[in-house]
């Protein structure tokens, strides 16, 4: 006895239709971002599960600490409780949430060794913020 061969599962797509994205975050309105509407946002959005990687070293200095930093932008796809952690990072990490206006929402130094980790952060589906990666005081480095 022969099985029959297998068939591809069915897709609701055509064969040439790109796979969308399981997520798309809202857009940003006017009051949320500090740019004018002509100019891009030159904040990269990450996405739950992304291990990102990036270095500080002679980064532009723009909010907190006196070293370079790095912000990105997340939007949560679920109310949920999230982790934002730079613990296999190379150097001595500091880590703030802020609002899409840099407000305070939360801040780690130290979490894990020297480096930052915030846990357990609730936001609910559709929120947006921005997380900013700089080192304690005037550090600079790789970070992951």
């Amino acid at each position: 006895y022969s099985p029959p061969p297998l068939s591809p599962p069915a897709s609701p797509l055509p064969p040439s239709a790109p796979n969308p994205s399981p997520y798309s975050p809202p857009p940003l309105s006017p009051s949320e971002s500090p740019l004018p509407p002509t100019t891009p946002n030159p904040y990269p959005l990450v996405y739950c599960g992304a291990e990102i990687t990036g270095d500080t070293t002679g980064a532009t200095n723009v909010f907190g600490n006196s070293g370079g930093d790095k912000i990105f932008r997340f939007c949560a796809p679920a109310t949920t409780t999230y982790t934002f952690d730079l613990c296999g990072s190379s150097f001595d990490t500091y880590l703030r949430l802020l609002t899409l206006d840099m407000k305070f929402l939360a801040v780690n130094d130290d979490s894990c060794s020297s480096q930052s980790k915030i846990e357990n952060f609730v936001l609910e589906t559709n929120k947006c913020i921005k997380v900013l990666v700089e080192g304690y005081s005037s550090n600079e480095g790789v970070f992951k």
